[in-house]
């Protein structure tokens, strides 16, 4: 994805959305090409509980992008 691409896939998204990115628990910090998202997702009571990046986001609607899953 270019940022390009990544600009004009997110102006289809509320200004104000938190942005979060994916990048999996064993993403060590290795750069990767971002082929997920952006896309519309609502955080689960489960997610909150399963990292500290989603206090007080529960039930709230957030835009992701990510480099997918494997």
């Amino acid at each position: 994805m270019k940022v390009r691409d990544a600009i004009l896939a997110l102006l289809d998204h509320p200004m104000n959305s938190e942005l979060m990115i994916i990048d999996g628990e064993n993403g060590n910090g290795v750069p990767r090409t971002l082929n997920l998202g952006p896309v519309a997702h609502r955080v689960t009571r489960s997610e909150v509980s399963e990292t500290s990046d989603c206090d007080n986001l529960a039930g709230k609607d957030v835009t992701v992008i990510g480099y997918g899953c494997y």
